[in-house]
């Protein structure tokens, strides 16, 4: 895929989108090609679900190890034990309510030691299910667009998005403090 036909990078999902997905990637199962039906959890289905949740990097999750799943701590450690963190941090963060039981769930029909059962790429899978779906401009970094633009707009702080993310603060002020519910209230007021 050439640059210039990549979709946008600022696609945010609207609420049907985000619950069309829920409901869809629960009930996606495996169904490969020459192999046998399955009740296990879609390998897209499981990503999607993590990635909103999350709003970690395409790679962070595909990478993502069941040794980085603490479930007696809630937490998931996006950066591997003796991986160098990089400019793109990979944060340690607690499962939510709705991402527990689906983590819970890929445990139990867990094959290997990915949770996503390999570390190859979901990208062309992700875009496949946003043209059944007509979901316009679906891609792995939608999600995490989503989820900042969502926080922020819900008020929840810089710092605190920047860490979830594992961004630097200004990066996070300079793509998403204009949706922050007080921007530049205080300019209004005489």
């Amino acid at each position: 895929m050439c640059i210039r036909d990549r979709p946008p990078r600022d696609r945010v999902l609207s609420e049907d989108e985000v619950a069309l997905l829920r409901e869809t990637c629960s009930s996606l199962v495996i169904n490969g090609r020459g192999r046998k039906p399955s009740n296990r959890m879609s390998r897209v289905g499981r990503f999607i679900i993590i990635a909103m949740e999350t709003a970690q990097r395409k790679k962070a999750i595909e990478e993502l190890l069941w040794e980085q799943v603490d479930f007696d701590k809630n937490l998931i450690y996006f950066n591997p034990e003796g991986r160098l963190q990089t400019i793109k941090k990979r944060s340690v963060l607690p499962m939510g309510s709705r991402l527990r039981p689906v983590m819970e769930q890929a445990k139990q029909e867990a094959i290997n030691k990915y949770v996503l059962d390999k570390d190859t790429s979901l990208y062309e899978a992700v875009v496949s299910l946003g043209k059944k779906l007509n979901i316009d401009g679906l891609h792995p970094h939608v999600f995490r667009h989503t989820w900042a633009t969502r926080a922020v707009t819900r008020g929840v702080s810089l710092k605190k998005v920047a860490m979830y993310l594992g961004d630097s603060e200004k990066t996070v002020r300079d793509n998403y403090e204009h949706l922050s519910p007080n921007y530049l209230l205080d300019a209004t007021e005489e």
